[in-house]
């Protein structure tokens, strides 16, 4: 067994995972350069009017779990399938509950099948199932649970801000917005003088992403599973163009 950003993985599946994992950190590096050099316009003075872009970011430590399991299911006719995949999902349910709140709602079906094997008289019932854990902290012991029943797959764990951080941290970082391109805008009319601002423009989208990767890769259920989850960081980037007016 190894570990990768703070997960377990089975030998098998090393090469793989340390592919996934580097190209996902180049991708999140890659963001982050065009942000940082790529991403700001030049500065525009015309008479007594500055225009620029700036970005600001803010940093949090996400408080939620999202888990993505597949359920699957072969039987020689699609009714004990679809019984057998019913039943996987029943123990599903009743195991993650209690991580819940009570709240069904944070349990999803994200896709649903039952077809006939090809070139066989069986048929096979699956389902993948998306479910949201309110305290991230308790993804280590779910993975722990859902690894003991037969017929599961942890396809994915990651961590991710909820709604009410992301509202946050999306504020903070505009106000960083804002606080850059000021800086920047008062060092180009000179310490002292005084800057007014004309009009800001928000742009785009939020970026959003997550500094430290954590996942898990497919397993199978019915082992047991020993996982070391680590949440890490997550970044949200805002930009804005902002005109200033010299008054002094």
């Amino acid at each position: 067994m190894s570990r990768i950003f703070g997960v377990h993985l089975a030998s098998k599946e090393n090469s793989v995972a340390y592919i996934a994992i580097i190209l996902s950190v180049l991708a999140i590096l890659s963001v982050v350069f065009l942000i940082s050099y790529g991403g700001k316009q030049a500065p525009e003075v015309s008479g007594r009017y500055i225009t620029l872009t700036a970005s600001g970011v803010a940093y949090g430590y996400p408080n939620q779990g999202l888990m993505y399991l597949f359920v699957n299911s072969t039987a020689n006719n699609s009714s004990t399938a679809l019984q057998n995949m019913e039943s996987i999902v029943s123990r599903i349910n009743s195991s993650v509950m209690p991580y819940l709140n009570g709240n069904a709602s944070k349990i999803k079906t994200e896709s649903y099948s039952l077809f006939k094997v090809y070139n066989s008289t069986n048929w096979e019932a699956s389902e993948v199932i998306g479910v949201i854990l309110p305290n991230v902290s308790n993804v280590n012991q779910v993975i722990g649970v859902l690894g003991k029943i037969d017929g599961v797959g942890i396809q994915s764990v990651q961590a991710q801000l909820s709604p009410s951080q992301f509202q946050s941290l999306l504020t903070l970082a505009l106000q960083n917005a804002e606080q850059n391109a000021t800086t920047q805008a008062q060092g180009i009319a000179g310490s002292g003088v005084p800057i007014q601002i004309q009009n800001i423009t928000v742009e785009g989208y939020p970026i959003y992403y997550p500094l430290g990767l954590s996942s898990v890769p497919a397993i199978s259920g019915g082992g047991g599973y020993n996982s070391s989850f680590f949440a890490g960081t997550t970044a949200v980037i805002r930009s804005v163009y902002v005109t200033y007016k010299i008054v002094g």
